[in-house]
């Protein structure tokens, strides 16, 4: 179901994929990761919101991603 979302993911190791990047080389990786990330969480969170499994990455999506959303919130309290 996911794996397409995941190909780019799993060939080699991570050294190759993000830990070898540097500065504005990390912005599109990372933009990707982000939208797989962003696609899983709304695509899992209905059918898995009781899952501990789902609650963790629910945790970590939450905490290391900022969502459109949230930015606003974030840049309204800034003001």
């Amino acid at each position: 179901m996911h794996e397409a979302l995941f190909a780019p993911y799993i060939k080699g190791s991570s050294d190759g994929f993000v830990y070898s990047l540097r500065g504005k080389e990390l912005d599109e990786p990372l933009q990707a990761i982000a939208k797989v990330y962003t696609h899983l969480y709304l695509d899992l969170q209905n059918t898995q919101n009781n899952n501990p499994s789902f609650k963790l990455f629910e945790q970590v999506y939450k905490e290391h991603f900022l969502t459109q959303k949230n930015r606003t919130a974030k840049q309204a309290r800034k003001r």
